[in-house]
Protein backbone atom coordinates (compact mmCIF):
# COMPACT_ATOMS: atom_id res chain seq x y z
CA UNK A 1 0.00 0.00 0.00
CA UNK A 2 2.93 2.26 1.07
CA UNK A 3 5.25 3.00 -2.12
CA UNK A 4 8.79 3.56 -1.42
CA UNK A 5 9.92 5.13 -4.34
CA UNK A 6 7.98 7.92 -4.64
CA UNK A 7 10.05 10.35 -2.79
CA UNK A 8 12.18 10.35 -6.01
CA UNK A 9 8.89 11.82 -7.88
CA UNK A 10 8.50 14.24 -5.55
CA UNK A 11 8.95 17.74 -6.53
CA UNK A 12 11.30 19.69 -3.71
CA UNK A 13 10.96 23.19 -6.04
CA UNK A 14 7.32 23.17 -5.35
CA UNK A 15 7.62 22.01 -1.87
CA UNK A 16 10.24 24.67 -1.45
CA UNK A 17 7.48 27.45 -2.44
CA UNK A 18 4.95 26.21 -0.32
CA UNK A 19 6.69 26.18 2.42
CA UNK A 20 8.18 29.74 1.87
CA UNK A 21 4.27 30.60 1.35
CA UNK A 22 3.76 29.65 4.58
CA UNK A 23 6.36 31.10 6.09
CA UNK A 24 5.30 34.49 4.43
CA UNK A 25 1.42 34.13 6.06
CA UNK A 26 2.79 33.10 9.30
CA UNK A 27 4.90 36.16 9.33
CA UNK A 28 1.85 38.21 7.78
CA UNK A 29 -0.22 37.37 10.65
CA UNK A 30 1.96 37.55 13.32
CA UNK A 31 2.60 41.36 12.18
CA UNK A 32 -0.43 42.40 11.78
CA UNK A 33 -1.79 40.80 14.93
CA UNK A 34 0.86 41.92 17.35
CA UNK A 35 1.92 38.51 18.52
CA UNK A 36 1.82 35.58 19.17
CA UNK A 37 -2.38 35.37 19.63
CA UNK A 38 -5.17 32.47 18.92
CA UNK A 39 -5.07 32.86 14.84
CA UNK A 40 -1.59 32.58 15.15
CA UNK A 41 -1.50 29.12 16.27
CA UNK A 42 -4.36 27.93 13.99
CA UNK A 43 -2.52 28.50 11.50
CA UNK A 44 0.64 26.81 12.42
CA UNK A 45 -1.96 23.92 13.39
CA UNK A 46 -2.82 24.19 9.80
CA UNK A 47 0.17 23.89 7.99
CA UNK A 48 1.30 21.03 10.22
CA UNK A 49 -2.07 19.17 9.67
CA UNK A 50 -1.61 20.20 6.22
CA UNK A 51 1.98 18.69 6.19
CA UNK A 52 0.80 15.34 7.24
CA UNK A 53 -1.99 15.14 5.12
CA UNK A 54 0.29 15.61 2.03
CA UNK A 55 2.99 13.30 3.58
CA UNK A 56 -0.25 10.85 3.86
CA UNK A 57 -1.28 11.59 -0.22
CA UNK A 58 2.13 10.54 -1.41
CA UNK A 59 2.15 7.54 0.62
CA UNK A 60 -0.64 5.70 -0.45
CA UNK A 61 -0.63 4.31 -4.10
CA UNK A 62 -3.86 5.89 -5.70
CA UNK A 63 -4.18 2.43 -7.49
CA UNK A 64 -5.36 0.62 -4.37
CA UNK A 65 -7.29 3.33 -3.42
CA UNK A 66 -9.56 2.42 -6.62
CA UNK A 67 -9.10 -1.25 -5.41
CA UNK A 68 -11.44 -0.77 -2.67
CA UNK A 69 -13.22 1.95 -3.75
CA UNK A 70 -16.43 0.06 -3.38
CA UNK A 71 -15.47 -0.25 0.24
CA UNK A 72 -14.80 3.61 1.06
CA UNK A 73 -17.86 4.27 -1.00
CA UNK A 74 -19.67 1.52 1.46
CA UNK A 75 -18.88 3.47 4.40
CA UNK A 76 -19.48 6.87 3.16
CA UNK A 77 -22.62 5.83 2.54
CA UNK A 78 -23.43 4.57 5.63
CA UNK A 79 -22.01 7.40 7.05
CA UNK A 80 -24.40 9.55 5.04
CA UNK A 81 -27.57 7.74 6.56
CA UNK A 82 -25.99 8.41 10.43
CA UNK A 83 -26.18 11.82 9.66
CA UNK A 84 -30.05 12.08 8.09
CA UNK A 85 -30.82 10.12 10.96
CA UNK A 86 -28.54 10.92 14.23
CA UNK A 87 -27.19 14.26 12.47
CA UNK A 88 -26.16 17.55 15.12
CA UNK A 89 -28.81 20.24 13.73
CA UNK A 90 -26.71 23.88 12.89
CA UNK A 91 -27.92 26.64 11.23
CA UNK A 92 -31.35 24.92 10.46
CA UNK A 93 -30.07 21.83 8.57
CA UNK A 94 -28.69 18.40 9.53
CA UNK A 95 -25.35 18.08 8.02
CA UNK A 96 -22.61 17.26 10.77
CA UNK A 97 -21.50 14.32 13.02
CA UNK A 98 -20.85 15.85 16.52
CA UNK A 99 -17.21 14.02 17.74
CA UNK A 100 -17.17 16.53 20.24
CA UNK A 101 -12.83 17.94 19.42
CA UNK A 102 -14.84 18.58 15.91
CA UNK A 103 -17.90 18.05 13.69
CA UNK A 104 -17.26 16.09 10.44
CA UNK A 105 -19.51 16.55 7.84
CA UNK A 106 -19.18 13.36 5.36
CA UNK A 107 -20.65 15.27 2.20
CA UNK A 108 -17.04 16.23 1.63
CA UNK A 109 -15.43 13.07 1.29
CA UNK A 110 -18.52 11.55 -0.51
CA UNK A 111 -17.53 13.86 -3.20
CA UNK A 112 -13.96 11.74 -3.37
CA UNK A 113 -15.83 8.59 -2.73
CA UNK A 114 -18.00 8.77 -5.77
CA UNK A 115 -15.26 10.01 -7.85
CA UNK A 116 -12.67 7.00 -6.90
CA UNK A 117 -16.07 4.72 -7.76
CA UNK A 118 -17.11 6.26 -10.91
CA UNK A 119 -12.89 5.55 -11.64
CA UNK A 120 -13.33 2.33 -11.50
CA UNK A 121 -15.90 1.81 -12.93
CA UNK A 122 -14.45 3.77 -16.08
CA UNK A 123 -11.79 1.26 -15.40
CA UNK A 124 -13.73 -1.87 -15.73
CA UNK A 125 -14.97 -0.84 -18.76
CA UNK A 126 -12.32 0.03 -20.48
CA UNK A 127 -11.01 -3.39 -19.96
CA UNK A 128 -14.04 -4.74 -21.95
Amino acid sequence: MFERRLYHHVDFGMLAAVLALCSIGLACIYSATGGWTGIFQTQIYGIVLGLAALIVCLSVDYRTLTDKSHFIYIAIVALLLYVLFFGAVRGGSRRWIDLGAFNLQPSEFAKAAVALALAKLDRKSTRL
